[in-house]
């Protein structure tokens, strides 16, 4: 029972520890490192510059590479949760082609991304219109799950929050002359990494109950 517990109290733990070094990371290199390299001129951008090079950036990729991972696992671990896996894979998916949009405009071909999306979307909606009654049982399932439920927060923040809070007008407004380009790079790169942060604590959870539902690690393989 022990065992059990602090099994439980060690994701939490983790999650927090995460959290304190990913931002803890970025503080300490705009203070007293590089700097988290939120502008970068190139031929492509010589004028606003781009922050698809910054720290951030390259962390919110790592944690959706991980996202990604986690749920191509689980739609192996667990085939009564298929769809809903599956789902969350295209999902992580999508995230990363939108994450990539500027250097697939850029290096391959301008609205290349658009493609990629566009056919990611269509081919997983036609899988999970075909699932029919399966997608329906694992939806049930996921209903009170605390992991989706944490992973529909970080999609809607987002989308909504961290577009709002990354919004230069609203910045320009607020600071009037004393507007930074910069700083409002910093306050939309960071919300969008606590998102993919909370979206990947999701995940975990998502990933944990699949385990645990399909008995792995224990040598059963059946779900309960």
């Amino acid at each position: 029972m022990f065992r059990q517990y602090s099994t439980i109290w060690l994701r939490p733990l983790g999650y927090i520890s995460l959290l304190t070094g990913l931002f803890g990371l970025m503080v300490w290199l705009e203070l007293k490192g590089p700097g988290m390299n939120l502008q970068v001129m190139t031929p492509a951008s010589p004028v606003l510059g781009t922050s698809e090079y910054s720290w951030p950036e390259c962390l919110q990729l790592l944690l959706l590479g991980v996202i990604a991972l986690m749920a191509a696992h689980s739609v192996r671990l667990l085939p009564v949760q298929r769809p809903v896996s599956v789902f969350l894979l295209a999902m992580a998916g999508a995230a990363s082609i939108r994450e990539c949009d500027w250097f697939l405009d850029v290096y391959v071909r301008d609205h290349v991304w658009q493609l990629l999306l566009g056919s990611l979307v269509v081919t997983v909606t036609v899988y999970l219109v075909r699932s029919g009654a399966e997608l329906r049982i694992a939806v049930s399932r996921v209903q009170t799950s605390v992991g989706f439920a944490l992973i529909g927060s970080a999609v809607a923040g987002l989308l909504v929050f961290s577009n709002i809070i990354g919004h230069a007008p609203l910045w320009i407004a607020l600071l009037g002359d004393d507007y930074s380009r910069v700083a409002k790079l910093a306050i939309e790169e960071l919300s969008e990494l606590f998102c993919y942060w909370l979206w990947f604590t999701g995940q975990c959870e998502y990933w944990v109950d699949c385990r645990r539902r399909s008995g792995f690690g224990r040598g059963r393989r059946k779900a309960r």
